[in-house]
């Protein structure tokens, strides 16, 4: 694989990773806002504790990081000559 094409994948990671951790962190973030608004239960969610929104906001802060990860190793400049 050459350079260009592992880079691109790179950023093709990077930007499925914050895609996905910040459509996470919106969920959760609305599912907080209706129940503070009084709702008994959100509709997007069966259940009614906040255990979803707080794995939501986990999973999206560790998908960040991966797209973090991702962001950087395709900044990064390989030292390899060959």
């Amino acid at each position: 694989m050459n350079e260009r094409n592992r880079r691109t994948w790179w950023i093709v990671g990077a930007v499925a990773a914050f895609a996905v951790g910040a459509l996470s962190w919106v969920q959760s973030i609305g599912y907080w806002m209706q129940r503070g608004a009084g709702a008994a239960e959100p509709a997007f969610l069966f259940i009614d504790h906040d255990g979803p929104s707080v794995t939501g906001a986990l999973l999206g802060t560790v998908f960040l990081a991966i797209g973090a990860l991702c962001a950087v190793m395709a900044a990064r400049r390989s030292r390899r000559t060959t």
